[in-house]
């Protein structure tokens, strides 16, 4: 069974706000909602989805939340303790 994993977790960033080359090199927290060869479907806090390379970080799983930046994961991301 896979663990319910709350986005917020993970910071405030979203695809549609922010990851792109002028916001300091800000990384977003996306879910892996498919995987198919070197990239994955991933989706943020706010439901936008879109397609990531994923080339960088070896066995993604479903489920995991990847840190993304102009399109190519960078790595997994660990939860904000609050």
């Amino acid at each position: 069974m896979t663990k319910k994993v709350n986005l917020n977790s993970f910071g405030r960033n979203k695809l549609s706000n922010h990851g792109c080359s002028t916001c300091a090199d800000v990384a977003v927290p996306v879910k892996v909602i498919e995987i198919h060869d070197n990239e994955a479907v991933v989706e943020d806090r706010s439901g936008v989805r879109t397609n990531v390379a994923i080339d960088f970080v070896p066995d993604i799983k479903k489920g995991e939340i990847l840190l993304v930046h102009m399109g190519v994961a960078l790595g997994r991301a660990l939860e904000v303790q609050t």
